[in-house]
């Protein structure tokens, strides 16, 4: 099995995978094997290989692009490679593409998590953590049942597919680092290959977690953003990408800032996300579980960007009664959406008694956005 792979030429990318015979390519071109590719180890020891499997594919078509060189650079930059290679037109009129949808992505990912009760509750939390409110898990864990979450358990086996509502109710823009940070928390160490196989991701490629989860977090946003029930399988190639160029804001583990700490919005009621008039008022209430080993004393719910936003709440900080582990807490306050048209996305901050931020990497925890229209006569 072959690997995807990224490459700029005379600053294009081009976009290729083998697997086996079949390939798939991004732009209407492949890549011929013009001199031998100084490169080994990292994700490139099988390039040549996959240079050759193109050449043999499919032969020598039109007059080539001429030779542009290639320079290909490690991701801690102590190595440079070079080599050269030219473009031919594609002689087949559409390329072969693999594709993924819902299900099949669901499939690749569940066997190898940590802490997902069964299929239905992984599809809930893969849908929170990418800030839909489509789905919620009740609050009794014995209630986490297959049998009510069968929605979400028919989305994993493929008899549903997510609708068009669905997709709408994903915030813009779209969560990745929150689902990034689902999926770098919950993927099991001693799995952390066998979802990188599941993905065609080639066994020569450094493993890295964060990375990985920084994938298929691409994978779902396209996978909720298409038109389409399936898409592009992108996985191998973000991964590919990401380790030639990696983010300048690496995803991040959530790390509360107490050790232990832990909060679970259980409901928002009566959603998170608002569809409201100028001037419209309503009342919006949270339902959070302590679910993690810290007493809560001195804390605050706090909204964090209110001189930002144009939506007006009744009181930007909330005193939170003492909450021992286990415990859940009723939240409310009114809103007044005000006379601007927009949707606003309304930051509330779990703060101490010092005025630190709780959770500092889960920034969405709290949040609810509110679209504001103006009524017509």
């Amino acid at each position: 099995m072959y690997p995807a792979a990224l490459m700029r030429i005379s600053g294009f990318e081009i976009y290729f995978s083998i697997l086996g015979t079949s390939t798939r390519i991004g732009l209407s071109g492949f890549i011929t094997f013009f001199e031998h590719f100084r490169v080994k180890g990292l994700i490139f020891d099988l390039f040549c290989n996959t240079m050759k499997m193109l050449f043999f594919t499919f032969g020598q078509s039109q007059s080539p692009i001429p030779p542009s060189e290639i320079r290909i650079s490690r991701r801690d930059g102590t190595k440079n490679y070079s080599g050269m290679v030219h473009l031919v037109q594609n002689p087949v009129q559409q390329s072969e593409v693999v594709r993924i949808n819902a299900s099949e992505f669901f499939k690749k990912v569940y066997p190898y998590l940590n802490n997902q009760k069964n299929q239905g509750v992984f599809v809930t939390n893969c849908f929170i953590a990418a800030g839909s409110t489509v789905f919620s898990l009740p609050r009794l864990k014995t209630k986490q049942t297959s049998d009510n979450l069968e929605y979400q358990r028919m989305l994993y086996k493929g008899g549903r597919q997510i609708t068009t509502d669905m997709k709408a109710s994903f915030p813009d823009p779209f969560p990745l680092d929150s689902l990034s940070e689902f999926f770098a928390d919950n993927i099991r160490e001693d799995r952390l290959r066998d979802v990188m196989t599941a993905f065609a991701i080639p066994v020569s490629a450094e493993s890295d977690r964060l990375l990985l989860s920084k994938s298929l977090a691409s994978q779902f946003q396209l996978l909720i953003q298409s038109e389409s029930s399936d898409v592009d399988d992108i996985v191998a190639l973000k991964y590919q990408q990401l380790l030639l160029e990696p983010d300048t804001q690496p995803v991040k583990r959530l790390t509360p800032l107490y050790p232990g700490d832990s909060a679970w919005v259980l409901e928002c009621k009566p959603q998170r996300s608002y569809s409201v008039h100028c001037y419209d008022k309503f009342q919006h209430t949270w339902v959070i579980r302590n679910n993690g080993t810290q007493t809560w004393r001195g804390r605050k719910l706090v909204f964090a960007n209110c001189n930002e936003v144009r939506p007006r709440a009744d009181i930007n900080s909330i005193d939170i009664p003492d909450t021992p582990p286990g415990k859940d807490i009723k939240i409310t306050t009114g809103f007044d959406a005000r006379g601007s048209e927009g949707k606003f996305d309304c930051a509330w901050e779990m703060q101490d008694s010092d005025g630190e931020n709780c959770f500092p990497n889960d920034m969405r925890k709290f949040n609810i956005s509110i679209n504001i229209k103006f009524k017509a006569d």
